[in-house]
């Protein structure tokens, strides 16, 4: 299992607009850490995420607190050896706030194109 924390400062650009008053982290801010996190640690050979799925938001992160991003590799995705499916979760302070899967594939160059 990968673990890594991260904060959302208060300054952060996206806050402010996610509910001025009462600004929450958005969800796609979590799915975009999450998607750093495996592919740092999963992406040898020009692997990249290739899709997020079965996301489950269950409570709010605020500014400021730490989010753990728990991420366990599960194994082929599909017969497909290239592809590795992710488990995720991401903790606040021990409660869980999101879950999910994603996958990691080599992504095949493009062809060259005949003259």
């Amino acid at each position: 299992m990968i673990v890594e924390r991260i904060r959302f400062p208060s300054s952060h650009p996206a806050l402010p607009g996610h509910f001025p008053q009462e600004p929450i982290v958005p969800g796609s801010l979590l799915l975009e850490e999450v998607v750093a996190v495996v592919r740092r640690h999963g992406a040898a050979g020009g692997a990249t995420v290739v899709s997020v799925g079965r996301v489950r938001f269950f409570v709010s992160v605020e500014p400021e607190q730490v989010v753990e991003i728990r991420c366990t590799p599960e194994g082929q995705e599909g017969g497909d050896a290239r592809a590795v499916r992710w488990h995720f979760e991401c903790c606040v302070a021990g409660v869980k706030v999101a879950a999910g899967d994603c996958t990691l594939s080599v992504v095949s160059p493009p062809a060259a194109e005949e003259v």
